[in-house]
């Protein structure tokens, strides 16, 4: 599995970030995004005469990015993310708007606010070490990191699984564990176990979840299974501010708390249900199963269907051929590996997640599908 954080490393994180974050909700009407500007010194060109005039300095102000003014708050930077998130609620083309962003600030400011001000509407927007990284729904429904580590972590523990790979990206959290005691061999020599990976996201890039996962023995590889898993979605009633036509900071309230503690009491529960015996039985029949269908066609049509079908890059594509040609195993079994051993090599943490996942999916497609994909 791709490696990130250790344990104590991502608690330290967690609760550093839960220090700096800061949520607000009100109107659109009640936030501005400004100009950045930068000054730059440019000294005149030429010697400088003895005797003659003093160099002299020009003063340039440049338009070099864009903030966010939240009510009566200092300004805030903008995160990737977040700037994503306004692009689509006011109908920007991201590639225009990227655009603007790199070549007119001052016109992107302009476009922006306009949108905001005219078609006004409640938003929660999250923010962390002074930058916006969140634009929701004022119905998104907080449920954060802290709370899934503080529920979570100490279950885990119980139950005494291997904590392999952990990490907190400015998507997501992720803490992936492994249970050698429950393990089984795929063919000769091919040992897989059980094991689940936990994830949330607070900045509105997908559910909390809890989903198997498998580790391959032989090259550390993890396989993401989308079934058997818990997800829930952060949507709930809409959320409060100091006055309706004002923005203000939130801060969640006992009830929501609470509701928020049940669930995490549910997704506690899920851990021993996911790694239950029978769960993984019935994951690894499908993982034998797929042995037994075996490549017709050419294997470079196969990665090409499979490319298109799981949307890889170019590159990701070519890497996957590779896995596939060096592994040797041309069954369907084989080819969800070679793209999960391409996590591996993955540029950050998120995408080797998704790849991981990837291969997953390749392995609960029907049959038919099989044959289709391994006679291209």
């Amino acid at each position: 599995m791709y490696q990130g954080k250790s344990l104590q490393e991502l608690a330290t994180e967690v609760a550093r970030q839960r220090i700096s974050k800061r949520d607000f909700v009100g109107p659109t009407s009640n936030l501005q995004m400004q100009v950045v500007k930068e000054r730059i010194d440019h000294p005149a060109t030429g010697p400088e005469v003895p005797g003659g005039p003093r160099v002299r300095h020009e003063i340039e102000m440049r338009d070099t990015g864009v903030r966010m003014q939240i009510g009566e708050v200092d300004p805030f930077g903008i995160d990737s993310s977040a700037h994503a998130q306004i692009a689509n609620r006011l109908n920007i083309p991201k590639k225009y708007y990227d655009r603007m962003l790199a070549e007119s600030p001052w016109l992107l400011t302009q476009n922006v606010n306009r949108w905001m001000h005219d078609q006004s509407e409640k938003r929660l927007v999250r923010t962390l070490d002074g930058n916006v990284r969140a634009f929701l729904s004022d119905r998104y429904r907080p449920l954060d990191n802290d709370l899934v580590c503080e529920f979570l972590i100490p279950t885990l523990g119980e139950l005494g699984v291997n904590i392999v790979s952990c990490e907190i990206t400015h998507r997501k959290l992720y803490i992936k564990v492994t249970l050698p005691s429950l393990n089984r061999e795929i063919k000769r020599g091919d040992i897989v176990e059980a094991g689940l990976v936990a994830a949330n996201s607070e900045i509105g890039q997908g559910t909390v979840s809890l989903l198997p996962i498998i580790n391959r023995l032989v090259c550390m590889n993890g396989m993401v299974i989308n079934e058997f898993g818990l997800k829930k979605y952060h949507l709930g009633k809409a959320l409060g501010a100091v006055e309706s036509d004002q923005i203000g900071e939130w801060f969640q309230t006992d009830t929501i708390r609470a509701d928020n503690k049940a669930f995490m009491l549910k997704l506690r529960d899920a851990v021993k249900g996911i790694l239950a015996e029978e769960v993984f039985t019935k994951i690894t029949d499908r993982m034998i199963e797929a042995t037994g269908h075996e490549i017709e066609g050419s294997p470079e049509k196969v990665i090409e269907v499979v490319k298109e079908r799981l949307d890889l890059t170019e590159v990701e594509g070519g890497n996957v051929l590779r896995h596939l040609i060096k592994g040797g195993d041309l069954s369907m079994w084989g080819v969800a590996n070679a793209v999960t051993a391409e996590a591996n090599e993955a540029t950050d943490y998120d995408r080797a997640t998704e790849l991981e996942s990837a291969g997953g999916k390749l392995i609960e497609l029907p049959k038919d599908t099989w044959r289709e994909i391994l006679a291209a």
